[in-house]
């Protein structure tokens, strides 16, 4: 059934005015409910959650945790992260901190749980429906705390007993969740989960845009495969972003540029590119043209000998950007 669906069965269930989630492995310390109940009853729109201590599974100790918010990374898994300056300010470690996200156990007010529409049921299995949530509570108005005053002990298993190997339905929830929600930012998690688009024009679906030798400039067709060369990004500023995508810390991705003369595309750095007013944004839509924004040329396969890449007038050709995640 997975988290979600059995989250969403116990929430469905459910006639109480507020609803808790809670895993099984955890044990709830002696008035851990009523710190959670008191943040509710004065805001119903907020979810809330424990604070975590750890069993530790060899020996049973509890290690003792302290106060922090539940924050992710870009592979949208969960972790620690401190509190805001606003927390701090307050100099009291009791009082209820804003959160990023929930780590899966929390409380929340059934009703307005409804009114966001709930937890995602195409979550499968495992991973990425706690960042979800808070996801979902944060853009549709609600906010997330974490109570200090409240506290349960969670053990982690040494293994999960229900599947040996977890990494492809976390990889399937997180791409899910950015599909749905991240907009701009989810070609972060596509690159967290190594998931690289390709570039293929339909007149030659086997063959895919490629950067060509190292260090050359001109972009080529080769064979597709999944190798960092074919890796393709198309963001909302217009720059198309061809072969291994880096932090832009170290200035070294490549952009595709209309050089303004001749017939050759090339790569250059994308920071050169933008500091030098090159032409080196595109109008492109999914099953259409590549076109230049400024020279108003496109780009296209030239089907003369050896096929190869060229800019010229548009003569309708089209493109299509891909990735091996088909459904989410």
């Amino acid at each position: 059934m997975g988290l979600s669906q059995s989250r969403i069965s116990g929430w469905e269930h459910a006639t109480a005015d507020v609803v808790a989630i809670l895993d099984a492995h955890i044990e709830a310390t002696v008035g851990w409910a009523e710190p959670l109940l008191t943040r509710i009853k004065a805001d119903r729109t907020v979810v809330v959650s424990p604070m975590f201590d750890k069993v530790h599974f060899d020996d049973l100790h509890v290690e003792r945790y302290i106060p922090a918010s539940h924050g992710f990374d870009w592979a949208l898994w969960c972790m620690y992260e401190s509190f805001g300056p606003e927390w701090l300010k307050m100099e009291d470690e009791s009082q209820p901190g804003k959160s990023p996200s929930v780590m899966g156990i929390f409380a929340a007010d059934r009703g307005f749980l409804g009114e966001i529409g709930g937890l995602d049921g195409g979550m499968t299995v495992y991973g990425g429906e706690n960042v979800e949530l808070g996801i979902r509570v944060w853009l549709c108005g609600g906010s997330v705390e974490v109570v200090p005053c409240s506290r349960i002990a969670h053990i982690e298993r040494a293994h999960k007993p229900y599947a040996p190997d977890l990494s492809s339905a976390m990889r399937r929830n997180a791409l899910r969740v950015a599909d749905i929600w991240l907009d701009d930012y989810k070609k972060n998690v596509f690159i967290a989960w190594n998931v690289p688009f390709k570039l293929r024009n339909t007149l030659l679906m086997r063959q895919c845009v490629d950067q060509g030798t190292v260090p050359g400039n001109i972009p080529t067709l080769y064979e597709c495969h999944f190798q960092q060369p074919q890796h393709c990004y198309f963001n909302t500023d217009g720059e198309l972003l061809i072969g291994s995508i880096k932090s832009h810390k170290y200035n070294s991705n490549r952009c595709l540029v209309d050089p303004g003369s001749g017939g050759t595309p090339i790569l250059e750095e994308c920071w050169m590119a933008k500091a030098n007013n090159l032409h080196m944004h595109w109008d492109f839509e999914q099953g259409q043209a590549i076109r230049n924004k400024a020279t108003n040329r496109c780009l296209e396969v030239t089907q003369k000998e050896n096929y190869g890449i060229i800019l010229q007038q548009c003569s309708g050709q089209s493109w299509r950007i891909e990735h091996p995640i088909t459904s989410v």
